[in-house]
């Protein structure tokens, strides 16, 4: 094989090595999510006077959490987070967020509505009430999160998590992250923006 046939070899295989390693770190370097199931289906009032469920919320990516407008507890922490996420999303397409109300007889949409519009929630922000059963059902075996009145505590009458969770287009749970935690809200804010790109690609 002539000098200038060898060189060639040599810059295809070169070539090949090279860019399988890309890849590789390509394929390391690509963010992965946790596969925890799918979000349970439901359907409830939204603040504006409309029906809001998972199959209206299916080719979006979502962050859920659970509140009151009457708790002063976790609630105003979750607030000041999900508001954070808001703006954190805000030049992107393609996304929501909901808030399921845990004390829906005192929390009817006209309620949510006055409350969303006093934190400063956008459009694609949703405020959802229904039956109290329903909703504890919802929250307790669908979302897997702990639910329970506590007559009583004026601070904060129905005890609920102060988690979000993360649902991609698909409507897979892709993370759970502690509203109480800066590392956690980081990482929260990072793959709803790392998702939201994904899709749109």
């Amino acid at each position: 094989m002539s000098l200038s046939a060898r060189l060639a070899v040599l810059v295809v295989l070169a070539t090949a090595v090279l860019a399988g390693a890309l890849y590789s770190l390509d394929r390391i370097r690509a963010p992965r999510y946790p596969d925890l199931g799918f979000a349970p289906a439901f359907t409830l009032a939204d603040s504006r006077g409309d029906s809001l469920g998972v199959a209206d919320l299916r080719g979006k990516v979502w962050a859920v959490d659970f509140m009151f407008t009457r708790c002063r507890g976790i609630c105003p922490i979750l607030a000041r987070r999900m508001l954070s996420l808001q703006d954190a999303l805000a030049e992107e397409s393609g996304w929501a967020l909901v808030s399921i109300s845990v004390d829906p007889e005192h929390d009817r949409p006209d309620t949510l509505a006055a409350y969303a519009d006093r934190i400063g929630a956008g459009n694609n922000w949703h405020f959802l009430t229904g039956e109290k059963d329903y909703i504890f059902g919802v929250v307790e075996k669908g979302f897997l999160l702990p639910v329970k009145e506590q007559p009583g505590n004026e601070k904060e009458p129905v005890l609920h998590s102060g988690r979000i969770m993360l649902v991609d287009r698909d409507g897979r749970f892709r993370g759970i992250y502690d509203s109480s935690d800066d590392e956690d809200m980081e990482a929260l804010e990072k793959q709803a923006v790392q998702l939201i790109r994904q899709g749109a690609s």
